[in-house]
């Protein structure tokens, strides 16, 4: 019997030991550290970093309503809406009108081709289309009975995506004149929401109007946290940048980058006949240089923060969040994100991103005065 007792224990170590030769290879595989490398060493650069912890941020309060839920089905109820035109009488909020304009200059009657359209442009009264570039342009537009044209003045704002359009910079601020012809309007006939199209919309994926209220309020919800987590963010990293201390800049990291972005700028300044200085300075209000060197700090920031917390990518952290930053990235899969990227891009991003989520987790809000 004790023989038989000892055999076993010989047996029950020998079976331990043959699964350990076995299994700590896999173990220590999975949570082997990541040799996650930069371009540069922050510690070489950074002489003083700021306290990550306790930074304050500004309390964003907004929540969904119901008026936000109703807008959201009725843009896309508008896109199976059914146009009828309207003749004879006047047109309002919501319409669909094709108009021709002429511009001058309100001060001097030049005649305006940049802010002038010959050919018909379509637009729906209250989507903003141009009154978010001349001030009141739609509304004063309601009230015109389709054929008839209007003399109207409108104070030109400094709408970022207009700044290309030839002249417009230089008259933002400025009145133009604007002669308005409605050449044809119509209405929309907008459908119900029935349970049936809430079906049709969804392709059956849900089946009731009050189901359809609930899901399109969870994804207004959704998105509204994540523009919340993005602000906040933003406010804490932008004052760690600020309050970071840097003895240099390393020199061939700011070189390639000021190439880059050079070029990337000369591209986009052409269309608003601007020198890339000029258009850097003008759109993010400093030079390319400094540019680039506030795009090193952010990096220096990150570093500074995966080196005093010793943060690290695991093998198994890689492969478990290879999924989400697929989809984070735009990718269908996780093979298609490695299949175009390298691994160590990937890691990188990985511990760059836990180093980001250590400054969101320690940001606290600010104190109401």
């Amino acid at each position: 019997m004790v023989y038989i007792l000892n055999k076993n224990r010989r047996y029950l170590g020998f079976l331990l030991c043959t699964l350990a030769l076995f299994i700590l290879p896999f173990l220590s595989g999975c949570s082997r550290k990541m040799n996650v490398k930069f371009d540069y060493d922050s510690s070489n650069y950074v002489t003083k970093m700021p306290d990550y912890k306790g930074v304050e941020y500004t309390v964003d309060n907004t929540v969904v309503t119901d008026q936000d839920v109703d807008d959201y089905i009725e843009s896309v109820k508008k896109k199976d809406a059914i146009w009828n035109t309207v003749s004879g009488e006047k047109v309002q909020m919501g319409d669909k009108v094709s108009i021709t304009v002429a511009a001058v200059d309100n001060e001097t009657g030049d005649y305006l081709t940049g802010f002038s359209m010959n050919d018909q442009l379509e637009i729906v009264l209250g989507e903003n289309l141009l009154s978010s570039k001349y001030e009141n342009f739609e509304e004063q537009l309601v009230g015109i009975v389709p054929g008839f044209t209007k003399n109207m003045i409108c104070k030109v704002l400094p709408d970022p995506s207009a700044m290309l359009l030839e002249g417009y910079s230089d008259y933002v601020g400025k009145e133009i004149k604007f002669t308005v012809t409605i050449v044809s309007a119509s209405r929309a006939l907008l459908p119900a929401l029935t349970d049936a199209y809430v079906q049709t919309i969804t392709d059956g994926k849900i089946t009731n109007e009050a189901d359809y209220r609930a899901w399109v309020r969870r994804n207004l919800e959704k998105n509204l946290e994540e523009k919340k987590y993005n602000d906040r963010y933003q406010q804490v990293i932008d004052y760690l940048i600020d309050n970071l201390e840097v003895s240099s800049y390393p020199e061939t990291v700011l070189a390639q980058m000021k190439e880059s972005v050079f070029d990337k700028m000369n591209y986009q300044s052409a269309f608003a006949n601007m020198e890339p200085e000029e258009y850097c300075q003008k759109y993010f209000g400093c030079s390319i240089e400094d540019y680039c060197k506030k795009t090193i700090r952010n990096n220096m920031v990150l570093q500074e923060v995966i080196k005093r917390e010793k943060l690290t990518v695991t093998r198994r952290e890689y492969e478990k969040n290879l999924d989400s930053l697929a989809k984070k990235w735009g990718y269908d899969s996780a093979e298609a994100l490695k299949e175009e990227q390298d691994e160590d891009a990937i890691a990188k991003a990985m511990l760059l991103q836990k180093a980001m989520d250590v400054i969101y987790d320690n940001s606290v809000p600010k104190k109401e005065s």
